[in-house]
């Protein structure tokens, strides 16, 4: 058996809106699957975001360095150390989606290259939606003041392996992320 070449019967799948914040429906939706073995139906829930649009995470490098943000995560209780990321707008590409974050939450225009490196989903049996993992070069380390991550710092390569292997970095989009890229570097 080759990964990817099982039978698995379709499930059900059906939506019902959680919540909606302006423009930014998220939707709970549930699929009633069947156990392959006792053939036994069970239903599971997932979080859908956006309609379902990707979002993007940026991985945005200058001098051997990584930017990263300093957040307050309610979920965890803690301080977070990330990578910049966000919800895609309607229509846009991964890369549009993370050059608009970018620019919003730092002020960062100026950028030597961009490079979509792929995609994740954080959580496959939580959410839905797609994550893009885009590489940006900045052509310069500056940061808007006022920009909405105003705790954003740069991180020289060396030091952010070290936090991850210090158990620092917690959040699996940046570590997911910093991975892929890293594999592609």
């Amino acid at each position: 058996m080759t990964v990817g070449e099982e039978d698995i019967e379709e499930p059900r799948i059906v939506s019902e809106q959680l919540y909606r914040d302006g423009a930014a429906p998220w939707l709970s939706v549930y699929s009633d699957l069947v156990t392959p073995t006792e053939g036994e139906a069970y239903r599971t829930r997932h979080v859908e975001l956006m309609d379902g649009q990707p979002g993007a995470v940026c991985v945005v490098i200058h001098d051997e360095r990584v930017l990263m943000a300093r957040l307050w995560r309610p979920a965890i209780r803690a301080t977070s150390l990330e990578f910049p990321r966000g919800m895609g707008e309607p229509g846009e590409s991964m890369v549009e989606t993370a050059l608009r974050e970018l620019r919003e939450e730092t002020g960062i225009e100026a950028v030597r290259t961009v490079r979509e490196l792929g995609g994740i989903h954080a959580d496959t049996g939580l959410l839905s939606n797609a994550i893009g993992i885009v590489e940006v070069v900045a052509a310069q380390p500056g940061l808007s003041v006022g920009s909405e991550l105003s705790d954003a710092v740069w991180v020289p390569f060396e030091e952010l392996v070290g936090a991850i292997a210090q158990g620092l970095i917690v959040d699996g989009i940046t570590l997911a992320a910093w991975a892929v890229w890293s594999a592609r570097s």
